[in-house]
């Protein structure tokens, strides 16, 4: 192979006496074959002195091999099969042996963020998180946040949006009372559409949002509960 292989197979070393291999796989007291070129099923064979000789051992029990001891093989010599594919039947098919048992309507709850078409974001502007996510739910969107938020626990940690969170890519991004701090934003890079409702005319949220509005976020949040009870969006 033109780099020899390292077979350890006792317990004589300072790592094999950590791991207690010679309790574990019986090697008390077998000599380490340094340097194998060979093994095989009658023992490992390593070059002897100035390599002129070679000297058999037996065949070890434990080998590890160094890092880039074996150079890769280009390209792949071994058994090649090739991939069938399937598609799922639709519902004017004959399924034959599958039956399509229930369709699952997923509430907006339970979307993965990064999935979510409409998302409502609340940050330490939002006072009522229970409303604001209440009113997310009425009206089709996953409810997100800041970290803030999440680290007070009052959003679990799957909701958190921003570069140490969830990326997202919503087509409706709806930011509440969050000022749009550098990290956050990383986070909404892709959203087609921000709406940003702050009372500091000042938060940098405004300038990544495609429409501002200067008003209180719970305030707002309050209007759209009572369109959604008085049956507006639906």
């Amino acid at each position: 192979m033109g780099k020899y292989v390292e077979c350890r197979a006792n317990s004589a070393t300072r790592h094999g006496r950590r791991a207690e291999f010679g309790k574990t796989i019986g090697c008390q007291n077998i000599e380490p074959v340094i340097g194998a070129h060979s093994i095989g099923d009658h023992g490992a064979t390593r070059r002897g002195f100035a390599d002129t000789s070679d000297l058999s051992f037996v065949t070890p029990k434990v080998i590890t091999v160094h890092a880039e001891t074996v150079a890769r093989r280009f390209p792949y010599d071994g058994e090649v099969r090739a991939m069938e594919e399937m598609v799922a039947p639709s519902k004017s098919q004959d399924t034959g042996s599958i039956r399509i048992e229930r369709e699952v309507q997923l509430g907006p709850d339970k979307i993965a963020l990064e999935e979510a078409r409409v998302i409502f974001s609340a940050g330490a502007g939002v006072a009522n998180i229970d409303a604001f996510i209440s009113t997310a739910n009425d009206l089709n969107a996953a409810a997100g946040g800041t970290r803030v938020l999440c680290d007070r626990g009052e959003l679990p940690r799957d909701r958190q949006i921003g570069a140490s969170g969830r990326a997202v890519s919503a087509d409706l991004y709806v930011a509440f009372g969050l000022s749009g701090a550098t990290q956050h934003l990383q986070g909404i890079e892709k959203c087609a559409r921000v709406v940003a409702i702050n009372i500091d005319a000042a938060a940098p949220i405004f300038q990544r949002s495609d429409v501002g509005i200067l008003a209180d976020a719970d305030k707002v949040l309050a209007a759209l509960r009572e369109g959604a009870d008085n049956g507006v969006g639906s």
